[in-house]
């Protein structure tokens, strides 16, 4: 498993924005901690970790019915452990363009103070 996570990150540091591929990594922190993959059915992959169960679509850009796939349009911890249970690693296709190294924009500017913080409502 450790193969397969160090490729699931280094997929993220090489595909994603420094801001996205630092929310990506902190998504799949959480999904290396306890992470329950509770079935697959053609295209979707059934994921539980320590929450509500969410349904992954793994074509194109792949979504999830997580809060923070559908806010952020990035892989989630859920995707994430989809990718890693199917031996996989993050493909461009699979990354929103905005969210992409290759068009890099003002997401790709890094903050003041070198960190990005993110709050709940």
């Amino acid at each position: 498993t450790l193969f397969r996570s160090n490729h699931i990150q280094i997929s993220l540091l090489n595909l994603c924005t420094a801001p996205a591929a630092k929310l990506c990594l902190k998504e799949f922190e959480v999904a290396q901690k306890s992470m329950q993959v509770l079935g697959n059915r053609g295209d979707t992959t059934n994921v539980q970790i320590l929450e509500d169960t969410h349904v992954v679509s793994m074509n194109g850009p792949q979504v999830c019915t997580c809060h923070f796939s559908e806010s952020f349009q990035l892989p989630c911890r859920h995707i994430l452990a989809a990718l890693k249970n199917d031996s996989k690693v993050l493909q461009e296709e699979m990354v929103f363009e905005k969210w992409r190294k290759a068009v890099s924009g003002p997401c790709d500017k890094p903050l003041s103070g070198g960190s990005l913080e993110i709050g709940r409502a």
